[in-house]
């Protein structure tokens, strides 16, 4: 039972840790030497904020090699490579770093090209100063929390699958219209169906005898009641085989997980 509530709970839950007390590492990239000093000063005084500076896309790539950064903060015109060659740049090479464009440049069509290709925000460095740093230091913290959300997602599904086909059991998830949402490679044994052929097809397609069975009628009231019951009966293979089999049927948000 155990296990079961630990898959179901994987199935639904995201683990996330955005409450790490660490000051948060940034990378200030500028050509302007008085708005790298400002920043900082002005970040350390809206949180827990610590602030590298580079001068050009170079310098910033150089000590990206040595340092990890939670996010980045770039100039849009800088000399050699501008603040969107370097955005690109990243994105390109796969790093999703939080990126926030930070500029005086503040037309338009320069923010909706640096959204277009994935900052994680544009700010305009002109304006009332204390209004500006708080809006860099809410976008810098937004940005990273997103980020991090999705690497803890990344992690929990990759521990999901891992757990999933460490089992010898066959396990499936059915959403609400009987697709196969999640199987693991002892259904495909079990059915002797591929996971290709599986993934994204309903259960009442790839096994139209199912209807007549103790089965479909047991995962209509465990959706309907979402309480978990036990279902077994006679079941007829693709290749026409017959075999006996118990299922154990449990409610999850997705639908249905059977064990």
């Amino acid at each position: 039972m155990r296990m079961v509530e630990s898959i179901s709970k994987s199935s639904t839950g995201i683990l996330t840790d955005l409450t790490s007390k660490a000051a948060m590492k940034v990378l200030h990239v500028d050509d302007d030497l008085n708005c790298l000093k400002i920043a900082e000063q002005c970040l350390k005084m809206q949180g827990r904020f610590q602030v590298d500076t580079a001068r050009s896309v170079e310098e910033a790539m150089e000590m990206m090699e040595k340092e990890t950064y939670d996010a980045i903060i770039s100039d849009y015109q800088m000399p050699g490579k501008d603040g969107l060659e370097f955005l690109k740049e990243l994105r390109a090479n796969g790093n999703n770093i939080p990126f926030i464009v930070f500029t005086g440049k503040g037309r338009e069509e320069i923010a909706v090209k640096a959204l277009n290709l994935g900052a994680d925000g544009y700010i305009d460095k002109h304006g009332d100063p204390e209004t500006v740093y708080c809006e860099l230091a809410h976008s810098i913290r937004t940005a990273s929390g997103s980020k991090r959300a999705e690497e803890a997602k990344r992690r929990s599904e990759q521990h999901y699958r891992s757990l999933l086909e460490s089992i010898s059991d066959s396990v499936c998830v059915l959403d609400r219209e009987w697709r196969h949402v999640i199987v693991n490679e002892a259904t495909a044994r079990f059915t002797k169906i591929p996971k290709e052929k599986l993934l994204g097809n309903k259960l009442t397609d790839l096994f139209p005898g199912v209807e007549k069975t103790p089965f479909l009628a047991a995962f209509k009231r465990v959706m309907e009641t979402r309480k978990p019951e036990t279902a077994s009966g006679k079941y007829v293979f693709e290749d026409g085989q017959e075999g006996w089999c118990e299922v154990h049927v449990y409610p999850v948000p997705e639908g249905i997980l059977c064990i």
